[in-house]
């Protein structure tokens, strides 16, 4: 829980900081603002070797293959890229632009899951059979 003050503590000084810098040097609270968001992705980095052990240890106790791990896997780092890139490109206002990379990054995840989704029409054939 003290994980989360802390991640809450970096956002408010953030937050304060580019608004105060604003005024005085608008060009400066992009930078601040830059800043603040890099603290905040190396904090939460940290926990993510224990989320990809705890997806693993669920993974193999649901009997689970090791090809839809990478695929999860994959995906959700897509889905972070393409949200973190669509929230930079609003910052700067090209709003079109972000929508074009979210859209771009939801139509990678589903290239990466078409193997999965042909698996599962394929037990579903077998299973009407």
């Amino acid at each position: 829980m003290t994980a989360v003050w802390q991640m809450l503590g970096i956002v408010s000084v953030t937050i304060a900081a580019t608004v105060f810098i604003r005024q005085y040097r608008p060009e400066m609270a992009l930078v601040v603002s830059g800043m603040g968001t890099v603290l905040i992705l190396l904090f939460v980095l940290g926990d993510l070797g224990a989320i990809v052990v705890e997806l693993r240890r669920l993974l193999e106790e649901f009997a689970v293959d090791s090809a839809i791990f990478g695929v999860i896997i994959k995906s959700l780092g897509v889905c972070l890229i393409a949200d973190f890139a669509g929230n930079t490109c609003r910052d700067f206002g090209h709003t079109a632009l972000a929508n074009g990379v979210e859209f771009a990054g939801k139509i990678v995840v589903v290239a990466l899951s078409l193997p999965i989704i042909g698996e599962i029409a394929a037990e579903a054939v077998e299973l009407i059979k």
